[in-house]
Protein backbone atom coordinates (compact mmCIF):
# COMPACT_ATOMS: atom_id res chain seq x y z
CA UNK A 1 0.00 0.00 0.00
CA UNK A 2 1.17 3.29 -1.21
CA UNK A 3 1.78 6.16 2.21
CA UNK A 4 -0.23 9.39 0.82
CA UNK A 5 2.42 12.36 0.48
CA UNK A 6 2.17 15.52 1.62
CA UNK A 7 0.67 16.63 -1.38
CA UNK A 8 -2.06 14.38 -1.16
CA UNK A 9 -2.49 14.99 2.21
CA UNK A 10 -3.23 18.51 1.01
CA UNK A 11 -5.74 17.87 -1.92
CA UNK A 12 -7.73 16.39 0.73
CA UNK A 13 -7.82 19.07 2.66
CA UNK A 14 -8.77 21.29 0.25
CA UNK A 15 -11.17 19.50 -0.78
CA UNK A 16 -12.87 18.48 2.64
CA UNK A 17 -12.90 22.72 2.68
CA UNK A 18 -14.50 22.89 -0.62
CA UNK A 19 -17.26 20.47 0.32
CA UNK A 20 -17.96 21.65 3.88
CA UNK A 21 -18.02 25.41 3.15
CA UNK A 22 -19.19 25.79 -0.94
CA UNK A 23 -17.78 28.88 -2.80
CA UNK A 24 -21.19 29.75 -3.45
CA UNK A 25 -23.38 31.15 -0.69
CA UNK A 26 -26.52 31.16 -1.12
CA UNK A 27 -29.08 33.59 1.10
CA UNK A 28 -32.68 32.94 1.92
CA UNK A 29 -35.23 35.56 1.97
CA UNK A 30 -37.86 35.89 4.41
CA UNK A 31 -41.10 37.94 3.68
CA UNK A 32 -44.14 38.23 6.51
CA UNK A 33 -47.48 39.79 5.34
CA UNK A 34 -48.94 41.87 8.13
CA UNK A 35 -52.76 42.74 8.25
CA UNK A 36 -55.84 43.46 10.14
CA UNK A 37 -59.30 44.54 10.00
CA UNK A 38 -61.74 46.65 11.17
CA UNK A 39 -65.41 46.15 10.67
CA UNK A 40 -67.10 49.06 9.33
CA UNK A 41 -69.91 50.23 12.09
CA UNK A 42 -72.19 53.29 11.95
CA UNK A 43 -74.53 53.84 14.65
CA UNK A 44 -76.76 56.05 15.90
CA UNK A 45 -79.13 56.17 19.02
CA UNK A 46 -81.31 58.55 20.73
CA UNK A 47 -80.53 59.24 24.09
CA UNK A 48 -84.07 60.43 25.72
CA UNK A 49 -86.83 58.55 24.31
CA UNK A 50 -87.92 58.53 20.31
CA UNK A 51 -91.11 60.66 20.12
CA UNK A 52 -91.10 64.81 19.90
CA UNK A 53 -94.63 65.86 21.35
CA UNK A 54 -96.09 69.32 19.71
CA UNK A 55 -99.18 70.63 20.28
CA UNK A 56 -101.02 74.29 20.41
CA UNK A 57 -98.81 75.41 22.72
CA UNK A 58 -95.63 73.82 21.76
CA UNK A 59 -94.34 74.58 18.96
CA UNK A 60 -91.24 73.68 19.03
CA UNK A 61 -89.40 70.24 20.38
CA UNK A 62 -85.95 68.68 20.26
CA UNK A 63 -84.21 64.88 20.94
CA UNK A 64 -80.52 64.50 21.32
CA UNK A 65 -78.48 61.85 19.35
CA UNK A 66 -75.01 59.86 20.23
CA UNK A 67 -73.53 58.96 16.65
CA UNK A 68 -70.74 56.59 16.55
CA UNK A 69 -68.89 55.91 12.85
CA UNK A 70 -65.58 54.69 12.62
CA UNK A 71 -65.58 56.30 8.81
CA UNK A 72 -66.78 59.12 6.97
CA UNK A 73 -70.30 58.58 6.86
CA UNK A 74 -74.03 59.99 5.16
CA UNK A 75 -77.42 60.90 6.55
CA UNK A 76 -80.24 60.15 4.63
CA UNK A 77 -83.51 61.95 6.03
CA UNK A 78 -87.36 61.13 5.00
CA UNK A 79 -90.37 61.62 6.13
CA UNK A 80 -93.49 59.11 5.87
CA UNK A 81 -96.57 61.80 5.25
CA UNK A 82 -94.07 65.00 4.81
CA UNK A 83 -96.11 66.73 7.43
CA UNK A 84 -98.06 66.08 10.71
CA UNK A 85 -101.47 64.04 9.80
CA UNK A 86 -103.58 64.00 11.49
CA UNK A 87 -105.75 60.32 12.16
CA UNK A 88 -108.69 60.11 11.39
CA UNK A 89 -108.92 62.99 9.09
CA UNK A 90 -111.30 62.75 6.01
CA UNK A 91 -109.43 65.51 3.88
CA UNK A 92 -105.90 64.10 5.05
CA UNK A 93 -105.02 67.33 6.78
CA UNK A 94 -101.26 68.28 7.10
CA UNK A 95 -99.12 70.18 9.67
CA UNK A 96 -96.06 71.28 8.13
CA UNK A 97 -92.79 71.72 10.07
CA UNK A 98 -89.37 72.37 9.72
CA UNK A 99 -86.42 69.96 10.91
CA UNK A 100 -83.19 70.57 11.86
CA UNK A 101 -80.11 68.18 11.88
CA UNK A 102 -77.29 69.70 14.16
CA UNK A 103 -74.53 68.32 14.47
CA UNK A 104 -71.63 70.77 15.69
CA UNK A 105 -68.06 68.37 15.32
CA UNK A 106 -68.87 67.84 11.78
CA UNK A 107 -70.36 71.61 10.80
CA UNK A 108 -73.73 70.55 10.38
CA UNK A 109 -75.95 72.73 10.84
CA UNK A 110 -79.31 71.86 7.98
CA UNK A 111 -82.58 72.63 8.31
CA UNK A 112 -85.69 70.87 5.76
CA UNK A 113 -89.30 71.84 5.52
CA UNK A 114 -91.53 68.69 5.79
CA UNK A 115 -91.92 68.63 2.58
CA UNK A 116 -89.15 68.06 1.42
CA UNK A 117 -88.43 65.23 3.60
CA UNK A 118 -91.00 63.54 1.11
CA UNK A 119 -88.21 61.84 -0.74
CA UNK A 120 -84.63 60.90 1.39
CA UNK A 121 -82.39 63.62 1.49
CA UNK A 122 -78.26 63.52 1.89
CA UNK A 123 -76.16 64.55 4.30
CA UNK A 124 -72.49 63.77 3.53
CA UNK A 125 -69.97 64.17 6.82
CA UNK A 126 -67.47 65.81 4.40
CA UNK A 127 -65.02 63.07 4.85
CA UNK A 128 -64.47 63.72 8.72
CA UNK A 129 -64.96 60.16 10.63
CA UNK A 130 -67.17 61.31 13.42
CA UNK A 131 -66.32 58.01 16.28
CA UNK A 132 -68.11 59.47 18.77
CA UNK A 133 -70.40 62.54 18.54
CA UNK A 134 -73.34 64.27 20.06
CA UNK A 135 -75.76 65.84 17.84
CA UNK A 136 -79.63 67.25 17.88
CA UNK A 137 -82.62 67.02 16.01
CA UNK A 138 -85.14 69.91 16.09
CA UNK A 139 -88.83 69.92 14.90
CA UNK A 140 -90.67 73.20 14.97
CA UNK A 141 -94.51 73.34 13.52
CA UNK A 142 -95.05 76.11 11.06
CA UNK A 143 -98.22 77.06 12.51
CA UNK A 144 -100.00 75.90 15.51
CA UNK A 145 -102.14 73.24 14.98
CA UNK A 146 -106.04 73.79 14.92
CA UNK A 147 -107.80 70.95 14.89
CA UNK A 148 -108.48 68.65 17.99
CA UNK A 149 -107.29 65.06 17.06
CA UNK A 150 -104.00 62.98 17.12
CA UNK A 151 -101.12 64.06 14.57
CA UNK A 152 -98.46 61.67 13.73
CA UNK A 153 -95.28 61.52 10.69
CA UNK A 154 -92.40 59.26 11.17
CA UNK A 155 -89.05 60.54 10.27
CA UNK A 156 -86.57 57.85 9.06
CA UNK A 157 -82.65 58.73 9.59
CA UNK A 158 -80.25 56.25 7.65
CA UNK A 159 -76.46 56.66 8.89
CA UNK A 160 -74.49 54.43 6.44
CA UNK A 161 -70.89 54.55 6.11
CA UNK A 162 -70.22 56.83 3.14
CA UNK A 163 -66.68 54.86 1.08
CA UNK A 164 -66.38 57.45 -1.41
CA UNK A 165 -66.37 60.43 0.63
CA UNK A 166 -62.73 61.42 1.79
CA UNK A 167 -62.31 64.67 1.01
CA UNK A 168 -60.69 65.76 4.38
Amino acid sequence: MKQLSKKDYLVALILSIYLLFPAKVQANNLSIGISGHIKTRCTMELVNGSALELSARNLSSAISFDLFCNQPLRIALSAKHGGLRMSHSPDQTVAPYSLGLVIPDLGINTYFLSRELSTPRLIESSGVTPFSIRGEINVTLERPLLYAGEYKDVVEIDVLPSINDFSR
